[in-house]
């Protein structure tokens, strides 16, 4: 059995011991996670419905509904009871659901409509499959799984992953495994990241790291110089390279590029995104936003031939740039866009864009410090390209989930995984500190999502406990002192 990672906060003797079982318990929900809005018409079965009772801090206890998703302890548990049992304390919040909307407000208590803590009426309940139902958090619309619910007597109900819960609302809960309870703590969410990767917080990924990229600290890392395929977070590169070429004159953002016959059948496969035809023209601008955003391949072959006249001499482009910033051999490119292709031998091979974390983390990392612009593209959540007349949305789940967010890139295939490069700027009294998370390989988005901003928040809480120097020097953004940083920094770390 596989769990979800709580909140997770220092405690003593036997509740330390209780909290380090329940790290194993809520770990399930981020590695269990099947979670895709195909579903949404699966029902839940009684089986899998539970009356959990959770203990507050104070020794109050309450029955909270609870839905174990396709999997024992997956679960997903009442927006009403818990609402309702956080009533008087520093936690509390309000919650209003309809069909439409699920509305929270956090910091004023809930107004029950009846029924609260109540165990399941197992004949008369109603429940939805699983999606992402529309919720808004003191006025910010985020994305997260989900399950609707229904009494008999037409009142409605939402179900939350509980680790997702206690992240969005910074609560410190976990399960005591040994009663069976949900505790409640004092405090908001903490992690102690150790327990959490000793209980499997890594067993779904291929490779993850978080650090900041504004110092070059790494706080946590796994498998980090493993080469993984990196499927769309290849355009970050995509990026640098463009940019790195306005910078030096050899075209301009202002450009009026032609879609190619190549770009435009790329648009009309099922990997397109933004339809294009040929001889059609974008500026430049406009199609980094259709780049970054909503992860258009089409869009990063018409920058590539625009610069270098095919996406061939592009991708040859973007491996001298992995040598100029010292990338390891894990890191190599065949394309631009990060789609799987086959080698072109009687025997064919599939073969991928491949990276490590460590070396994503430099690249992010550079173009965060040399390019901090990116952050207006990346941190946008719709963008309407006129050239195209669409609007596009960004593809980073984070992104609403976090005040904070600016960035980065998802990225998936079949080999590669949910992938996701995610960054957060966070104020310290020596300045702003970029934090960068790294996670390749998960089995969807939920769990993607959820590790993800696990890391990130691990991130804060390191930055958070550190003292930093205003006069700090930030992230090199020339190769030649990004090389000397790296050696200082691996010399310290002997």
């Amino acid at each position: 059995m596989r769990n979800n990672c709580g909140r997770i906060k220092e405690y003593k003797s036997v509740e330390n011991s209780m909290r380090l079982a329940g790290c194993l318990l809520l770990i399930a929900s981020i590695l269990v996670l099947a979670l895709f809005p195909k579903i949404d018409s699966l029902a839940v079965t009684h089986d899998e419905l539970e009356n959990l009772t959770l203990v507050r801090y104070d020794g109050e206890q309450f029955m909270i509904r609870t839905i174990h998703y396709d999997y024992g302890n997956n679960r997903y548990i009442s927006l009403r009871d818990l609402a309702s049992a956080l009533t008087g304390t520093d936690k509390h919040f309000d919650v209003s659901v309809s069909s439409e909307q699920t509305t929270i407000t956090t910091g004023i208590d809930y107004a029950p409509i009846g029924g609260e803590n109540t165990e399941f009426d197992e004949e008369e309940y109603e429940t939805g499959g699983i999606r992402i139902n529309p919720i808004s958090i003191d006025g910010r619309d985020c994305m997260y799984y989900s399950f609707a619910g229904k009494n008999a007597e037409g009142e409605r109900d939402l179900f939350i992953n509980i680790t997702d819960l206690a992240m969005a609302l910074d609560i410190d809960l976990y399960m005591d495994t040994e009663t069976g309870l949900l505790k409640m703590g004092e405090g908001g969410f903490r992690l102690d990241i150790d327990e959490c990767i000793s209980q499997g917080l890594y067993d779904e990924v291929s490779s993850a790291l978080v650090g900041d990229a504004t110092t070059g600290e790494i706080f946590t890392s796994f498998n980090e110089d493993v080469s993984v395929p990196c499927a769309s977070t290849t355009k970050l590169m995509t990026y640098l390279c463009i940019m790195d070429a306005v910078s030096a004159g050899e075209m301009s953002l202002d450009d009026t590029v032609s879609i190619s016959a190549e770009a435009a059948a790329l648009s009309q496969t099922s990997d397109g995104v933004i339809k294009m035809e040929e001889g059609q023209s974008a500026k430049a601008r406009e199609l980094l936003y259709g780049l970054l955003l909503p992860s258009s391949n089409e869009s990063a072959l018409a920058l590539a031939e625009h610069l270098d006249g095919s996406g061939e001499a592009f991708a040859e482009r973007m491996n001298r740039k992995t040598q100029e910033l010292n990338l390891s051999e894990a890191t190599y490119f065949y394309n631009c866009h990060g789609l799987p292709e086959f080698s072109d031998t009687v025997v064919a091979s599939k073969i991928q864009n491949h990276i490590s974390a460590s070396d994503m983390f430099i690249l992010a990392s550079h173009i965060l410090n040399k390019y901090p612009e990116v952050r207006e593209i990346t941190s946008t959540r719709k963008y309407k390209m006129e050239d195209f007349k669409i609007e596009v949305s960004n593809t980073n789940p984070l992104l609403y989930n976090m005040p904070g967010i600016v960035g980065l890139k998802t990225g998936t295939t079949k080999a590669s995984g949910a992938s996701l490069v995610a960054a957060y700027d966070l104020e310290t009294e020596g300045g702003v500190h970029t934090i960068v998370a790294i996670e390749y390989g998960a089995e969807d988005a939920a769990s993607r999502n959820t590790v993800t901003e696990i890391l990130i928040r691990y991130g804060i809480q390191c930055d958070s406990e550190s003292t930093y120097e205003a006069e700090e020097a930030p992230f090199p953004t020339t190769a030649d002192a990004l090389i000397r940083r790296l050696i200082l920094i691996k010399s310290k770390q002997r």
